[in-house]
């Protein structure tokens, strides 16, 4: 099975992008792929920028355009089972 971020366009996936979150991944919906980059909703950018501007809510959700060098790694989530094998007894080390 391939995995390509068209395929996940609508779903929530985890994004590594240090200039938003320089600790972790954050989970975003991903809205649309160009050939240079993402489109993201994300619930911690608009906080920010909410913040930043003194405003406590907002009618619209802002989308954000991040070009893929900017980003160190995507998370998607595979519909297939997955088993630890480390808690059933296999993979010590």
């Amino acid at each position: 099975m391939s995995t390509s971020l068209e395929d996940m366009v609508g779903e929530q996936i985890g994004v590594k992008i240090p200039w938003l979150n320089p600790e972790a991944h954050v989970n975003v919906i991903l809205e649309s792929v160009e050939s240079q980059g993402i489109w993201i909703n994300s619930s911690q950018f608009n906080e920010q920028v909410l913040s930043a501007v003194g405003i406590k809510a907002s009618l619209a959700s802002l989308s954000l355009f991040v070009p893929f060098a900017k980003i160190d790694f995507v998370i998607g989530v595979s519909k297939i089972p997955h088993l630890s094998e480390e808690s059933l007894g296999g993979l010590k080390s």
